[in-house]
């Protein structure tokens, strides 16, 4: 039988994506251990309380997500500096996240809860923001990327009038802005012809639009959606 040899009190726990090393978090200090042998092989330490741990595709770096303090921090597995920082001490992050394919850095943040902006960071320069999309609504079902990372779209409101705003990578300008006329969205996603599919809850309702704002087709949550296939 196998004896339980040491128990490790910790904040957050998180395997890598390729299987190969477990971090886990005690206060603000992150603790790399390599699961071929166990051990600890590194300590990252910083300087806030960490809430969230993100790690890229490329089995090398992890984002490491300060909310309150509006602190992100970007570290490798095979090194003992900090790659990249973003901060900002007059906001709060609620989530951030990589764009593997342009090395990208998205982030939510807000500014006393009523100014709310996603941003768009490129990883290879050091606090360059590409992009700011105001009025974002910041759950995590108002945004999402393309299969193939190529558009991103988010639901946007102002005035309590609903937009979703398309962007195209890697150039990071604004494509298209559709209107969500009459329904309040709840949750967007494309499909894998890159189509939007957008979800009223309150009206019970599902939009599919074309990138350029051709609407597709309307479903009722009721009658038409059970007959239908995306």
């Amino acid at each position: 039988m196998m004896k339980l040899a040491k128990v490790e009190y910790c904040n957050l726990c998180f395997f890598s994506k390729n299987g190969l090393f477990l971090l886990y978090v005690v206060d603000n200090k992150i603790f790399l251990m390599e699961i071929e042998n166990l051990n600890i092989n590194k300590i990252y330490v910083t300087s806030y309380k960490i809430d969230y741990i993100e790690f890229s595709n490329d089995n090398v770096h992890f984002l490491v997500l300060m909310k309150d303090k509006g602190c992100i921090v970007v570290y490798s597995f095979y090194d003992d500096d900090v790659i990249y920082k973003i901060e900002d001490y007059f906001q709060k992050y609620t989530h951030s996240f990589f764009i593997n394919k342009y090395n990208y850095i998205c982030v939510l943040k807000y500014e006393q809860w009523y100014l709310k902006y996603i941003s768009i960071y490129d990883g290879n320069k050091e606090e360059m923001c590409l992009l700011n999309i105001k009025d974002a609504k910041l759950k995590k079902k108002n945004y999402c990327l393309n299969d193939d990372e190529t558009i991103f779209a988010c639901i946007t409101e102002n005035n309590k009038k609903n937009k979703i705003c398309l962007i195209s990578f890697p150039n990071c300008i604004f494509i298209n802005t559709i209107q969500c006329i009459n329904y309040e969205p709840n949750c967007i996603f494309f499909s894998k012809t890159d189509n939007i599919i957008i979800h009223s809850e309150k009206a019970k309702l599902l939009h599919m639009y074309k990138i350029d704002g051709e609407l597709l087709y309307v479903y009722s949550y009721l009658s038409q959606l059970p007959c239908k296939q995306i």
